[in-house]
Protein backbone atom coordinates (compact mmCIF):
# COMPACT_ATOMS: atom_id res chain seq x y z
CA UNK A 1 0.00 0.00 0.00
CA UNK A 2 2.84 1.96 0.95
CA UNK A 3 4.72 2.24 -2.34
CA UNK A 4 1.68 1.85 -4.36
CA UNK A 5 0.58 5.75 -2.60
CA UNK A 6 4.26 6.91 -3.01
CA UNK A 7 3.85 6.30 -6.91
CA UNK A 8 0.23 7.27 -7.89
CA UNK A 9 0.43 10.24 -5.02
CA UNK A 10 3.77 11.57 -4.66
CA UNK A 11 2.51 14.82 -2.73
CA UNK A 12 0.80 12.72 0.09
CA UNK A 13 2.14 12.13 3.28
CA UNK A 14 2.72 8.81 2.67
CA UNK A 15 3.76 7.76 6.18
CA UNK A 16 0.75 9.85 7.12
CA UNK A 17 -1.85 8.11 4.96
CA UNK A 18 -0.72 4.58 5.38
CA UNK A 19 -0.91 5.09 9.24
CA UNK A 20 -5.00 6.38 8.36
CA UNK A 21 -5.48 3.41 5.90
CA UNK A 22 -4.25 0.97 8.63
CA UNK A 23 -6.11 2.57 11.53
CA UNK A 24 -9.65 2.14 9.32
CA UNK A 25 -8.75 -1.37 8.04
CA UNK A 26 -8.16 -2.16 11.80
CA UNK A 27 -11.22 -0.44 13.19
CA UNK A 28 -13.25 -2.59 10.25
CA UNK A 29 -11.70 -5.86 11.11
CA UNK A 30 -9.84 -6.06 8.57
CA UNK A 31 -11.88 -5.66 5.76
CA UNK A 32 -10.52 -5.11 2.23
CA UNK A 33 -9.02 -1.86 2.03
CA UNK A 34 -9.96 -1.04 -1.57
CA UNK A 35 -13.55 -1.74 -1.17
CA UNK A 36 -13.66 0.57 1.85
CA UNK A 37 -12.02 3.52 0.42
CA UNK A 38 -14.26 2.92 -3.19
CA UNK A 39 -17.23 2.86 -0.51
CA UNK A 40 -15.78 6.17 1.06
CA UNK A 41 -15.64 7.81 -1.83
CA UNK A 42 -18.62 7.36 -3.52
CA UNK A 43 -20.69 8.12 -0.38
CA UNK A 44 -18.41 11.79 -0.22
CA UNK A 45 -18.89 12.21 -3.85
CA UNK A 46 -22.56 11.93 -4.18
CA UNK A 47 -23.20 14.01 -1.18
CA UNK A 48 -21.13 16.53 -2.81
CA UNK A 49 -23.13 16.59 -5.89
CA UNK A 50 -26.16 16.26 -4.17
CA UNK A 51 -24.82 19.23 -2.46
CA UNK A 52 -24.38 21.15 -5.95
CA UNK A 53 -27.41 20.38 -6.93
CA UNK A 54 -28.97 22.05 -3.97
CA UNK A 55 -27.43 24.84 -4.12
CA UNK A 56 -28.27 25.44 -7.41
CA UNK A 57 -31.59 25.20 -6.40
CA UNK A 58 -31.40 27.53 -3.41
CA UNK A 59 -29.67 29.98 -5.90
CA UNK A 60 -32.33 29.94 -7.84
CA UNK A 61 -35.70 29.53 -5.62
CA UNK A 62 -36.35 31.10 -1.95
CA UNK A 63 -38.00 27.52 -0.97
CA UNK A 64 -37.75 24.28 1.33
CA UNK A 65 -34.52 23.34 -0.59
CA UNK A 66 -32.43 25.55 2.35
CA UNK A 67 -33.63 22.92 4.75
CA UNK A 68 -32.31 20.02 3.01
CA UNK A 69 -28.85 22.29 2.27
CA UNK A 70 -28.31 22.85 5.57
CA UNK A 71 -28.88 19.12 6.09
CA UNK A 72 -25.91 18.00 4.00
CA UNK A 73 -23.48 19.53 6.66
CA UNK A 74 -24.17 17.58 9.24
CA UNK A 75 -24.32 14.44 6.80
CA UNK A 76 -21.10 15.05 5.67
CA UNK A 77 -19.91 14.92 9.81
CA UNK A 78 -21.24 11.85 10.00
CA UNK A 79 -19.42 10.65 7.13
CA UNK A 80 -16.07 11.21 8.91
CA UNK A 81 -17.25 9.24 11.83
CA UNK A 82 -18.55 6.39 9.55
CA UNK A 83 -15.72 5.82 7.55
CA UNK A 84 -13.55 6.14 10.47
CA UNK A 85 -10.85 8.08 8.83
CA UNK A 86 -10.83 7.27 5.16
CA UNK A 87 -12.96 10.68 5.00
CA UNK A 88 -10.66 13.73 6.40
CA UNK A 89 -12.22 16.87 7.20
CA UNK A 90 -9.73 18.44 4.28
CA UNK A 91 -7.37 16.56 2.07
CA UNK A 92 -3.95 17.83 1.08
CA UNK A 93 -3.25 17.96 -2.75
CA UNK A 94 -3.40 14.67 -4.72
CA UNK A 95 -4.19 12.62 -1.17
CA UNK A 96 -6.56 9.56 -2.04
CA UNK A 97 -8.37 10.50 0.52
CA UNK A 98 -11.73 11.69 0.35
CA UNK A 99 -12.63 15.15 2.06
CA UNK A 100 -15.94 17.34 3.30
CA UNK A 101 -14.53 20.24 3.65
CA UNK A 102 -16.22 21.52 0.18
CA UNK A 103 -19.98 20.77 1.46
CA UNK A 104 -19.93 23.24 5.06
CA UNK A 105 -17.76 26.07 2.76
CA UNK A 106 -20.32 25.88 -0.30
CA UNK A 107 -24.05 25.77 1.56
CA UNK A 108 -22.54 28.76 4.18
CA UNK A 109 -21.62 30.49 0.40
CA UNK A 110 -24.97 29.96 -1.16
CA UNK A 111 -26.81 30.65 2.48
CA UNK A 112 -25.24 34.17 2.74
CA UNK A 113 -25.54 35.02 -1.01
CA UNK A 114 -29.05 34.57 -0.50
CA UNK A 115 -29.44 35.80 2.44
CA UNK A 116 -28.79 39.56 1.81
CA UNK A 117 -31.55 40.14 -0.10
CA UNK A 118 -33.31 39.14 3.53
CA UNK A 119 -33.35 42.20 5.49
CA UNK A 120 -33.63 41.86 9.20
CA UNK A 121 -35.11 44.53 11.32
CA UNK A 122 -33.14 43.66 14.28
CA UNK A 123 -30.41 41.20 14.42
CA UNK A 124 -30.76 40.35 18.08
CA UNK A 125 -32.78 37.24 17.80
CA UNK A 126 -30.95 36.00 14.69
CA UNK A 127 -27.03 35.84 16.62
CA UNK A 128 -27.79 33.70 19.77
CA UNK A 129 -29.07 31.08 17.10
CA UNK A 130 -26.62 31.42 14.64
CA UNK A 131 -23.95 30.68 17.29
CA UNK A 132 -25.81 28.04 18.90
CA UNK A 133 -25.88 26.21 15.64
CA UNK A 134 -22.17 27.08 15.19
CA UNK A 135 -21.12 25.42 18.09
CA UNK A 136 -23.49 22.21 17.65
CA UNK A 137 -21.77 21.51 14.54
CA UNK A 138 -18.28 22.62 15.34
CA UNK A 139 -19.10 20.01 18.84
CA UNK A 140 -20.05 17.43 16.27
CA UNK A 141 -17.22 17.90 14.21
CA UNK A 142 -15.13 17.19 17.31
CA UNK A 143 -17.19 13.58 18.02
CA UNK A 144 -17.22 12.65 14.44
CA UNK A 145 -13.09 13.20 14.14
CA UNK A 146 -12.72 10.41 16.31
CA UNK A 147 -10.55 8.25 14.29
CA UNK A 148 -8.69 11.24 12.70
CA UNK A 149 -5.43 12.49 14.56
CA UNK A 150 -6.42 15.67 16.22
CA UNK A 151 -2.89 16.40 17.62
CA UNK A 152 -1.82 17.48 14.04
CA UNK A 153 -1.45 21.17 13.30
CA UNK A 154 -3.19 20.27 9.83
CA UNK A 155 -6.42 19.06 11.63
CA UNK A 156 -6.43 21.97 14.17
CA UNK A 157 -5.91 24.76 11.22
CA UNK A 158 -8.56 23.12 9.11
CA UNK A 159 -11.10 23.02 12.61
CA UNK A 160 -10.74 26.40 13.06
CA UNK A 161 -11.35 27.02 9.47
CA UNK A 162 -14.87 24.78 9.65
CA UNK A 163 -15.79 27.00 12.62
CA UNK A 164 -15.87 29.90 11.08
CA UNK A 165 -17.82 28.34 8.53
CA UNK A 166 -20.54 26.69 10.94
CA UNK A 167 -20.84 30.39 11.78
CA UNK A 168 -22.24 31.19 8.28
CA UNK A 169 -24.32 27.78 8.00
CA UNK A 170 -26.20 29.11 11.07
CA UNK A 171 -26.52 32.27 10.26
CA UNK A 172 -27.57 31.37 6.31
CA UNK A 173 -29.92 28.61 8.22
CA UNK A 174 -31.65 31.22 10.87
CA UNK A 175 -32.03 34.10 8.28
CA UNK A 176 -32.85 32.12 5.32
CA UNK A 177 -35.68 29.42 7.40
CA UNK A 178 -37.28 32.30 8.72
CA UNK A 179 -38.46 33.69 5.49
CA UNK A 180 -39.25 29.95 3.93
CA UNK A 181 -41.14 29.08 6.75
CA UNK A 182 -43.17 32.43 7.09
CA UNK A 183 -46.48 31.72 5.29
CA UNK A 184 -48.39 34.40 7.42
CA UNK A 185 -49.48 37.76 4.97
CA UNK A 186 -47.51 40.20 4.64
CA UNK A 187 -47.30 43.44 4.96
CA UNK A 188 -47.24 46.42 2.62
CA UNK A 189 -45.23 49.87 2.14
CA UNK A 190 -43.87 52.44 -0.06
CA UNK A 191 -40.61 54.39 0.56
CA UNK A 192 -38.82 57.02 -1.01
CA UNK A 193 -35.17 56.06 -2.16
CA UNK A 194 -33.18 59.43 -0.79
CA UNK A 195 -29.84 58.13 -2.19
CA UNK A 196 -28.20 55.46 -4.65
CA UNK A 197 -24.68 54.60 -5.01
CA UNK A 198 -22.31 51.83 -5.94
CA UNK A 199 -19.53 50.32 -4.13
CA UNK A 200 -16.52 48.70 -6.60
CA UNK A 201 -13.88 46.27 -5.24
CA UNK A 202 -13.51 42.40 -5.76
CA UNK A 203 -16.90 42.50 -6.64
CA UNK A 204 -20.14 45.51 -7.24
CA UNK A 205 -22.07 46.00 -4.63
CA UNK A 206 -25.60 48.21 -5.29
CA UNK A 207 -26.97 50.36 -2.24
CA UNK A 208 -29.98 52.39 -2.52
CA UNK A 209 -30.78 54.67 0.96
CA UNK A 210 -34.34 54.78 1.83
CA UNK A 211 -36.12 57.06 3.90
CA UNK A 212 -37.79 56.13 7.58
CA UNK A 213 -40.98 54.21 7.79
CA UNK A 214 -42.95 52.14 9.88
CA UNK A 215 -40.40 49.76 11.17
CA UNK A 216 -37.53 51.42 10.62
CA UNK A 217 -37.74 54.90 12.18
CA UNK A 218 -34.62 56.27 10.64
CA UNK A 219 -33.05 56.58 7.31
CA UNK A 220 -30.89 53.17 6.29
CA UNK A 221 -28.73 52.04 3.30
CA UNK A 222 -29.65 48.84 1.97
CA UNK A 223 -28.04 46.49 -0.46
CA UNK A 224 -30.16 45.67 -3.51
CA UNK A 225 -29.45 43.62 -7.02
CA UNK A 226 -28.55 45.44 -9.94
CA UNK A 227 -32.26 45.17 -11.31
CA UNK A 228 -33.80 47.26 -9.22
CA UNK A 229 -31.04 49.67 -8.50
CA UNK A 230 -31.33 50.84 -12.25
CA UNK A 231 -35.08 50.39 -12.05
CA UNK A 232 -35.24 53.50 -9.35
CA UNK A 233 -33.64 57.14 -9.26
CA UNK A 234 -33.55 59.71 -6.27
CA UNK A 235 -36.88 60.48 -4.96
CA UNK A 236 -38.88 57.34 -6.77
CA UNK A 237 -40.43 55.50 -4.05
CA UNK A 238 -40.08 51.11 -3.48
CA UNK A 239 -42.01 48.54 -2.25
CA UNK A 240 -41.18 47.40 1.35
CA UNK A 241 -42.38 43.72 1.82
CA UNK A 242 -42.88 43.50 5.50
CA UNK A 243 -42.91 39.87 7.37
CA UNK A 244 -43.08 38.71 10.68
CA UNK A 245 -40.93 35.45 10.63
CA UNK A 246 -41.58 32.05 11.40
CA UNK A 247 -38.95 32.61 14.13
CA UNK A 248 -40.64 35.88 14.74
CA UNK A 249 -37.64 37.58 13.58
CA UNK A 250 -39.70 40.31 11.52
CA UNK A 251 -37.84 40.83 7.99
CA UNK A 252 -38.23 42.47 4.73
CA UNK A 253 -37.52 42.80 0.73
CA UNK A 254 -37.62 45.82 -1.57
CA UNK A 255 -38.74 45.48 -4.50
CA UNK A 256 -40.96 48.04 -7.52
CA UNK A 257 -43.94 49.37 -6.31
CA UNK A 258 -47.23 47.30 -6.73
CA UNK A 259 -49.48 49.11 -9.02
CA UNK A 260 -51.88 46.26 -9.12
Amino acid sequence: MQSKLAVHYPDLDVEEAQEVYDEAIRQAGGEDGNKLLKQAKIETYTLIGITAVLCVLCFLYLDWYYLALFCCVPLSLLLLLRHKGLVQVAAGKGSPLPSIFMIPMFVAGIQMMKSGSIHIVQHSKVWPLAIGIAVALTAMLWLCSHYLNKSRRAYILTAFMMALIFIGNGYGFVVTTNAVLDKADHEYYEVMVTNKYIRKGKSTSYYLTLDSWAHQPESKRESVGLNLYEAVEINDRVAIYYHHGAFNIPWYQIGRIDNN
